[in-house]
């Protein structure tokens, strides 16, 4: 279970004062539930979503998984980025292999071909990051967060990298 208890998130200002980007936020999402947050443009979104991959703190209340109190990013929230966030310097298959590499999986590259496969993109597993397309090193991101087999997927707009038809296709392909 995650739980969001009473979270507030403010930002500082270029003239001083302070945005309040959240306020007072409860939410509490059981497990196998797929939950879609939607609002206008600078609502706080992403910012949510920052808070529970614990990349950053909030002002006020706490956020937990399970009985456990996110204080920081850790392997059991994998997020994918409206921005692809992959490594320049590692082809599709490394930046796909990372996490299980990290925890030090023998099958980090069997696991990785698995989702590279998924995504349709097994021709160019030896390719780097910027000989790729915009929308493949999407599904590259997506591809790196399921690899780690995360209990939790937090994804900002995802597909906005995307053709409709990709989209489609990746939208039935993710188990979560």
């Amino acid at each position: 279970m995650l739980r969001i208890d009473k979270v507030t998130k403010e930002f500082p200002q270029s003239s001083g004062g302070r945005k309040r980007v959240l306020e007072d936020i409860s939410l509490k999402i059981e497990d196998n539930e797929f939950v879609c947050i939607l609002g206008k443009s600078g609502c706080g979104k992403s910012t949510l979503l920052n808070l529970l991959a614990g990349y950053t703190v909030p002002d006020y209340g706490a956020l937990y998984l399970d009985r456990n109190m996110i204080h920081g990013p850790s392997a059991d929230r994998g997020i994918v980025f409206q921005e692809y966030a992959l490594y320049p310097w590692y082809t599709v298959l490394q930046n796909v292999a990372f996490g299980p590499s990290v925890r030090k999986d023998p099958n980090a590259e069997e696991i990785a071909m698995k989702y590279i496969k998924m995504i349709g993109l097994e021709k160019y597993k030896d390719y780097y990051p910027d000989s790729l397309s915009g929308g493949m090193r999407q599904r590259v991101g997506i591809a790196r967060a399921l690899a780690n087999n995360p209990r939790i997927l937090l994804m900002d707009e995802p597909f906005s990298a995307l053709d409709h038809i990709c989209e489609r296709k990746l939208t039935v392909l993710i188990p979560y």
